[in-house]
């Protein structure tokens, strides 16, 4: 069984790979707020169906599959991984926006998008705030 740790930093890592040091913490904070909000473990939300893309279906395979494989654990994106999810786990990220949700325009324009507050467009995705 995956660590907690490891199972955000394959979330972040999957959801924000191409993503800059700052969106990736955006990603790993709506990770941190839902476990907040919703009192769950940080694994919980991650691996909740239906709430990081990358664990849905056979993309749930395909990430263990990496992640066994040991192939990224040399990339310079997952070192940043790790890093950005190390942050978050210490508290660095506390004073960030409480952002709950994301979505990347240019592949979904989510029905749940319209109810985004303190929304913030980052290179690839957008961020905000759904309460509820």
């Amino acid at each position: 069984m995956l660590s907690e740790f490891v199972i955000v930093c394959l979330t972040v890592f999957h959801e924000g790979s191409i993503c800059d040091d700052a969106e990736m913490r955006a990603i790993a904070r709506t990770i941190q707020v839902r476990a907040k909000d919703q009192g769950k473990s940080y694994k919980e939300v991650c691996l909740a169906p239906n709430q990081y893309s990358c664990w849905n279906g056979k993309n749930k395979l395909r990430i263990l599959e990496l992640h066994t494989s040991g192939k990224l654990l040399q990339t310079p994106a997952w070192r940043r991984t790790v890093k950005v999810v190390r942050e978050m786990f210490d508290g660095q990220l506390d004073c960030m926006t409480e952002w709950t949700h994301y979505y990347n325009p240019k592949s979904a324009n989510p029905k749940w998008a319209w109810a985004m507050k303190d929304t913030k467009q980052f290179r690839y995705h957008i961020f905000g705030r759904i309460e509820g």
